[in-house]
Parts: structure tokens; C-alpha cells; sequence
């Protein structure tokens, strides 16, 4: 196989047995545009080293990897569980479109364990999805204590972890299954490039990119190169968000106005309830 450039959407073999030996899996080869390159699987490597996944599939936004993964893994009559403070797309998407599909959606408040009890008992629930923390409210959910109880009834759990980052806490070594990201955000961090990441166990990305492959929300290679170039400044960007927010929240403990103080008070609690450090990014 000869690579015509990292930019091209369609991949050469040298004769007819490399393209036999590719069809039968004996030639690891990239193919066609949509189904990945060079950069963007560097991309993917780089990420599930930094979450400590099996595997990882960069899409085209956000928005992509969390729409993709809930058709790929909840089938028509199944039912997701997710929190009342997710972004308000990804509710969209789960309560407006998802029931065209057949699919039903609970919405429970975050760290609601009770009501999380009662519909993992009562629904075909397959899927628990939430922020953490979410946006735009920041809350934090118990990964641990919510990755347990979905995992004693067989249900998956996915945390989008776009706020949080792998610097600040790493969702998967909590328990979940698969972590999410809107990579334009932290990852990418300079506000120039659209991207969505989607982290876990192996088995699970491969349901996942397989229907990716279909739906086609991919991203371009110089779209993979700015996100490449983003991840290699991350933890400097993210401490440094860390350090500042720690410091204005200290400000606003010293505050004469008493809702101030409480406020800057009240973030305190919510990092060890995360699964784990979430720094003072929040």
C-alpha cells in the first residue's frame, strides 16, 4: 500500500495481492477516508493512552461521538439512563429522536441513587450516560458508586468527561466503561478545530466505529493534526486553569458578601464525589 499523503481520501496498493491480503486480513492498510488515516488513528492512540483505554475512535464533533455511540449500542426497544443537567443537545437527542428509534430515556437527577435503583429494577436499561461534570451546571456524579450499581444489573456506563479532562480525573479507572469527549474544547483547547473523542473497552468501540463507518461523521486529517497539536500542551493548559480557579475561588472565600463566600464553599465537596480528583477547573 503507498500512502498518497496524509490529506487523501483514498489509499493505493501496489498489485492485486495486496488488495486480496487486505480483504482477508493479512495487510493492516488504511483504505478509504472515511474509515480512518494515518492521523487521526495517531490521534486516537494518543488519547486512549491518556484515558488508559483498550481503544479510542475520534469523530467529526462532540455531538458525533455521543449520537453515534447511543444508536450503536442501545438496540430499538432498550432504554438509556442519563441525568437531568447533560447538555441540552445530547437531552434533545435522547428524548426527541431516540424514541423514533424505539428507544426509551429515564432522567434522574446526578448522584439520585434511589431513583438510578428503581430504574435499573424497573426498565431494560442498557446504557447510563451523564456529564461529569455536566454541563452547564457542573455537577459531579459518584462514578464509582454509580458504576457498581449499573454494573450489578449489566448496564453500561458512559461519562462524558469534556469539563473534567484526563489531567483532572480519569473516568474509567472509576469504573465506567467508556468516557466521552467534546474534544474542541480542553483537548484541543485553542479554539479552532471540531472534534469528538469516544474512549473504553475495545469491544465497545468496535460497535461504535463500525456504525461511525456508515453514519460518516469523520473528522479530516489537518482537523486530527490541530487536535495532536492541542493534546501535547494539555496538561500545562489544564493545571494552569486548575491553579486560577483555585486561587479565585479562594477570593471569593474572603469575600464580605455572604452568597459569595457560600458559593466558593460549595465547590469544595463535589471533587472527591467525581470518582476522584477533579482539580479546581471548576
Amino acid at each position: 500500500m503507498e500512502r498518497m499523503g496524509q490529506k487523501t481520501s483514498t489509499y493505493w496498493f501496489k498489485n492485486t495481492q495486496q488488495v486480496i491480503d487486505f480483504n482477508e486480513g493479512r495487510l493492516q492498510s488504511h483504505e478509504y477516508g472515511r474509515y480512518g488515516n494515518p492521523t487521526v488513528k495517531a490521534c486516537e492512540d494518543k488519547i486512549a493512552q491518556l484515558e488508559g483505554a483498550e481503544d479510542c475512535l475520534v469523530s467529526a464533533s462532540g455531538m458525533s461521538s455521543v449520537t453515534t455511540m447511543l444508536m450503536a449500542l442501545v438496540q430499538p426497544g432498550g432504554q438509556i439512563i442519563t441525568t437531568s443537567d447533560c447538555y441540552w443537545r445530547t437531552r434533545q437527542f435522547m428524548q426527541n429522536f431516540l424514541p423514533k428509534l424505539n428507544i426509551g430515556v429515564s432522567v434522574i437527577a446526578p448522584n439520585d441513587f434511589g431513583a438510578l435503583q428503581q430504574c435499573l429494577d424497573s426498565t431494560s436499561a442498557t446504557l447510563f450516560f451523564s456529564e461529569s461534570p455536566t454541563n452547564p451546571y457542573l455537577r459531579c456524579v459518584d462514578i464509582n458508586k454509580i458504576s457498581k450499581m449499573c454494573h450489578a444489573k449489566g448496564v453500561h456506563v458512559c461519562i462524558d468527561s469534556t469539563f473534567s479532562t484526563p489531567i483532572n480525573s480519569k473516568a474509567l479507572e472509576h469504573g465506567a466503561d467508556l468516557v466521552l469527549h467534546s474534544a474542541t474544547k480542553y483537548l484541543a483547547g485553542h479554539n479552532d478545530v471540531l472534534a469528538g473523542a469516544l474512549a473504553g473497552k475495545r469491544e465497545l468501540i468496535q460497535q461504535v466505529r463500525t456504525l461511525h463507518h456508515i453514519l460518516g461523521g469523520v473528522t479530516d486529517p489537518h482537523a486530527a493534526y490541530l487536535l495532536l497539536r492541542g493534546l501535547k500542551t494539555l496538561e500545562l493548559r489544564v493545571e494552569r486553569h486548575n491553579r486560577s480557579a483555585a486561587e479565585i475561588a479562594r477570593r471569593l472565600q474572603q469575600h464580605p458578601k455572604p452568597q459569595t463566600a457560600a458559593a466558593a464553599e460549595s465547590w469544595q465537596p463535589q471533587g472527591s464525589m467525581a470518582g476522584g480528583s477533579t482539580g479546581s477547573s471548576l
